[in-house]
């Protein structure tokens, strides 16, 4: 807490820091499986799909049936659907517009109509790095609370998810997470037992060697 402007300044520094619960948490970086050659063998053959998957068409489509998203919008909620955008920092502006440019650039969206009546406001959002401290990157994102409001219950995904109550923050499109839930579920049908999908972190978890697991 801290007092600013007055005759004199307090700052309280000594805050009360609760203890880790784990005070040696487990660092998978530090603790890997197997086998240096093991686990060259392993990354020899997932860089292929990693460069081949950076390499798909940025304007291309999922090809999975059911891959397309449709929200479907109550009539009477229409009229509610503008929010102007929010100020953003000189600094942020940039990186917002090159967001903004790429997304056009790919297709992803598309310029409105002048006289348009919907908006929802961008926001920049700092990443983490693989230690999991803020970076200097951010991430553009959107507030959707509006677009939630108005859509009609009754045509909702609800796809059943895991701990449902944790899963999105309030800014996201609600149906997104139990769209991607469904077509990843789906997808891994026939891998059930060796794969493991919350929404789109996949885990492969066999009982097999090496050979076999990847």
């Amino acid at each position: 807490i801290t007092i600013t402007n007055l005759a004199i300044d307090w700052d309280d520094d000594n805050n009360y820091e609760i203890p880790p619960i784990d005070p040696d948490p487990y660092i998978p970086n530090n603790q890997p499986f197997g086998t240096e050659a093991e686990r060259k063998k392993l990354l020899d053959e997932v860089l292929p799909l990693l460069e081949a998957n950076k390499s798909i068409d940025p304007k291309s489509h999922c090809t999975l049936p059911g891959s397309t998203l449709r929200l479907h919008i109550l009539e009477s909620e229409k009229p509610k659907m503008y929010k102007a955008q929010w100020p953003l920092e000189e600094k942020v502006k940039p990186i917002v517009k090159a967001q903004i440019t790429q997304w056009l650039e790919n297709g992803v969206i598309e310029r409105a109509p002048p006289g348009n009546p919907y908006n929802s406001p961008l926001f920049p959002v700092r990443k983490k790095n693989a230690q999991g401290e803020y970076s200097g990157d951010c991430r553009v994102v959107m507030d959707c609370r509006l677009v939630n409001a108005a859509l009609d219950p009754a045509k909702s995904d609800r796809f059943p998810l895991p701990l449902i109550s944790e899963l999105h923050p309030p800014m996201g499109l609600t149906p997104l997470s139990s769209f991607v839930q469904r077509q990843l579920t789906n997808l891994f049908a026939d891998l059930n037992d060796v794969t493991t999908n919350f929404i789109d972190d996949i885990t492969v978890h066999t009982e097999a060697d090496m050979e076999t697991h990847i």
